[in-house]
């Protein structure tokens, strides 16, 4: 009886648990070119809203994440990374696609 209990538990628990997808910024869903210490220097891949509306649909949450040491370095604000951000999130939207 014990172990049918445990089965049942870990079924329960696996039924909630769902997965994610952490994508890194820079070299994954744009191209590394060192910092991007201008909106203009942001390239995102052509096709990374194809992939990440791949992700959506299997119900998967993407999060990207990034590690902009240029920002505490003083080689650029933190504003230029939020404005970098929602340059993707928009790119992304209008492809259908959302992190």
């Amino acid at each position: 009886m014990k172990a049918d209990a445990l089965k049942s538990r870990t079924a329960a628990r696996g039924a909630r648990q769902r997965g994610a997808v952490f994508l890194d910024r820079d070299g994954t869903i744009s191209e590394e070119v060192g910092y991007v210490n201008h909106i203009d220097r942001l390239q995102v891949y052509p096709w990374t809203t194809e992939a990440i509306r791949k992700l959506n649909r299997a119900g998967l949450p993407v999060i990207v994440v990034t590690n902009q040491s240029g920002v505490g370095q003083g080689y650029f604000p933190e504003e230029l990374v939020r404005q970098v951000h929602e340059k993707i999130v928009t790119e992304l939207a209008s492809g259908g696609a959302h992190v």
